[in-house]
């Protein structure tokens, strides 16, 4: 039986940066982080990309922050809410913008 992508560990670490969510706890805590949210993360769609491209070939599945995985910063620049740090991450497929400017389809996975 294949081990679970996502772990007891995965939401604890987002319990804690909820009661945390400062800078100094998430640089203590990088390593952390890595482990139980981005190694499964890439793992979610290492497995998931096969047939993510059988839905449609022009996603990308190139497994980078951004273009696949969301930032765990918030952009608090305008917002009145100041916390720096998202309790939730997301994994998304989406297809190039078409030259002709149309919307690209997306799908995505919420953790």
């Amino acid at each position: 039986m294949k081990k679970p992508v996502f772990t007891r560990e995965t939401f604890q670490f987002f319990k804690d940066l909820g009661r945390h969510n400062r800078k100094e706890w998430m640089d203590a805590n990088r390593d952390r982080y890595q482990a139980t949210l981005i190694q499964p993360f890439r793992r979610l769609l290492e497995e998931l990309a096969p047939e993510v491209l059988e839905i449609d070939s022009r996603f990308d599945t190139s497994g980078r922050t951004g273009a696949n995985f969301s930032r765990i910063n918030r952009d608090i620049r305008f917002a009145k809410d100041k916390t720096l740090y998202k309790t939730h991450m997301y994994l998304k497929f989406s297809v190039p913008p078409r030259p002709s400017g149309k919307p690209a389809s997306s799908t995505s996975a919420l953790a």
